[in-house]
Protein backbone atom coordinates (compact mmCIF):
# COMPACT_ATOMS: atom_id res chain seq x y z
CA UNK A 1 0.00 0.00 0.00
CA UNK A 2 1.48 3.35 -0.64
CA UNK A 3 2.12 5.87 1.71
CA UNK A 4 -0.50 8.12 -0.50
CA UNK A 5 -3.12 5.05 0.21
CA UNK A 6 -2.19 4.88 3.65
CA UNK A 7 -2.47 8.33 4.54
CA UNK A 8 -6.18 8.58 2.67
CA UNK A 9 -6.92 5.64 4.56
CA UNK A 10 -6.57 7.07 8.14
CA UNK A 11 -8.02 10.48 7.27
CA UNK A 12 -11.21 8.67 6.29
CA UNK A 13 -11.19 6.08 9.41
CA UNK A 14 -10.15 9.83 11.91
CA UNK A 15 -13.17 11.65 10.15
CA UNK A 16 -15.43 8.62 11.48
CA UNK A 17 -16.15 10.03 14.60
CA UNK A 18 -17.22 7.88 17.50
CA UNK A 19 -20.04 9.98 17.88
CA UNK A 20 -21.16 9.06 14.28
CA UNK A 21 -20.59 5.43 15.01
CA UNK A 22 -22.51 5.72 18.39
CA UNK A 23 -25.56 7.45 17.05
CA UNK A 24 -25.71 4.46 13.88
CA UNK A 25 -25.42 2.13 17.05
CA UNK A 26 -28.68 3.20 18.75
CA UNK A 27 -30.37 3.45 16.04
CA UNK A 28 -29.37 -0.19 15.06
CA UNK A 29 -30.36 -1.27 18.60
CA UNK A 30 -33.78 0.70 18.48
CA UNK A 31 -34.45 -1.61 15.36
CA UNK A 32 -33.67 -5.81 14.44
CA UNK A 33 -30.69 -5.58 17.33
CA UNK A 34 -32.95 -4.41 20.23
CA UNK A 35 -33.66 -8.02 21.65
CA UNK A 36 -29.96 -9.36 20.67
CA UNK A 37 -27.44 -10.36 23.17
CA UNK A 38 -24.06 -9.06 22.65
CA UNK A 39 -23.04 -12.56 20.97
CA UNK A 40 -26.07 -12.47 18.82
CA UNK A 41 -25.46 -8.76 17.98
CA UNK A 42 -21.43 -9.52 17.11
CA UNK A 43 -23.03 -12.28 14.85
CA UNK A 44 -25.13 -10.07 13.04
CA UNK A 45 -22.70 -7.18 12.54
CA UNK A 46 -20.57 -10.41 11.51
CA UNK A 47 -23.58 -11.27 8.54
CA UNK A 48 -24.43 -7.67 7.92
CA UNK A 49 -20.83 -6.90 6.82
CA UNK A 50 -20.19 -10.27 4.79
CA UNK A 51 -23.55 -8.87 3.04
CA UNK A 52 -22.12 -5.47 2.39
CA UNK A 53 -18.67 -7.24 0.81
CA UNK A 54 -20.66 -9.05 -1.45
CA UNK A 55 -22.79 -6.07 -2.36
CA UNK A 56 -18.70 -4.35 -3.15
CA UNK A 57 -18.24 -7.39 -4.54
CA UNK A 58 -21.16 -7.22 -7.06
CA UNK A 59 -20.47 -3.54 -7.82
CA UNK A 60 -16.64 -3.49 -8.71
CA UNK A 61 -17.56 -6.49 -11.11
CA UNK A 62 -20.61 -4.12 -12.80
CA UNK A 63 -18.31 -1.31 -12.85
CA UNK A 64 -15.54 -3.66 -15.09
CA UNK A 65 -18.88 -4.91 -17.28
CA UNK A 66 -19.28 -8.09 -15.76
CA UNK A 67 -22.66 -8.78 -14.98
CA UNK A 68 -26.27 -8.89 -16.95
CA UNK A 69 -26.68 -6.41 -19.23
CA UNK A 70 -29.05 -4.48 -17.51
CA UNK A 71 -27.48 -4.16 -14.52
CA UNK A 72 -24.08 -2.98 -16.38
CA UNK A 73 -26.15 -0.43 -18.55
CA UNK A 74 -27.63 1.14 -14.63
CA UNK A 75 -24.92 0.97 -13.10
CA UNK A 76 -23.22 4.48 -11.80
CA UNK A 77 -19.76 5.08 -9.84
CA UNK A 78 -22.25 6.32 -6.88
CA UNK A 79 -23.22 2.96 -6.02
CA UNK A 80 -19.84 1.81 -6.06
CA UNK A 81 -18.70 4.39 -3.60
CA UNK A 82 -21.67 3.63 -1.47
CA UNK A 83 -20.85 0.09 -0.59
CA UNK A 84 -17.44 1.23 -0.11
CA UNK A 85 -18.83 3.31 2.58
CA UNK A 86 -21.47 0.46 3.88
CA UNK A 87 -18.27 -1.86 4.40
CA UNK A 88 -16.13 0.81 6.28
CA UNK A 89 -19.19 1.50 8.49
CA UNK A 90 -20.31 -1.95 8.89
CA UNK A 91 -16.90 -2.72 9.99
CA UNK A 92 -16.70 0.24 12.40
CA UNK A 93 -19.68 -1.19 14.00
CA UNK A 94 -18.50 -4.66 14.27
CA UNK A 95 -15.31 -3.70 15.86
CA UNK A 96 -17.49 -1.64 18.56
CA UNK A 97 -19.63 -5.04 18.93
CA UNK A 98 -16.02 -6.97 19.68
CA UNK A 99 -14.50 -3.88 21.89
CA UNK A 100 -12.28 -2.97 19.38
CA UNK A 101 -10.67 0.27 18.78
CA UNK A 102 -10.48 0.41 15.22
CA UNK A 103 -8.80 3.53 14.77
CA UNK A 104 -5.78 2.11 17.33
CA UNK A 105 -6.12 -1.29 15.27
CA UNK A 106 -5.56 0.19 12.11
CA UNK A 107 -2.74 2.59 13.21
CA UNK A 108 -0.81 0.13 14.97
CA UNK A 109 -1.22 -2.16 11.65
CA UNK A 110 0.05 0.37 9.63
CA UNK A 111 3.22 0.75 11.92
CA UNK A 112 3.88 -3.01 11.72
CA UNK A 113 3.72 -2.76 8.09
CA UNK A 114 6.02 0.21 8.28
CA UNK A 115 8.54 -1.47 10.51
CA UNK A 116 8.95 -4.87 7.95
CA UNK A 117 10.04 -3.00 5.39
Amino acid sequence: MSRIHRDFLLVILKDMTDEMITRIDITLRKGVEQWSSDKERLLLRLAKLTEEVGELSQDILLSLGNGRKEKVDTFTPSQLEDEFADVIICTYLLAKSASIDIDSAVQNKFQKIKEKR
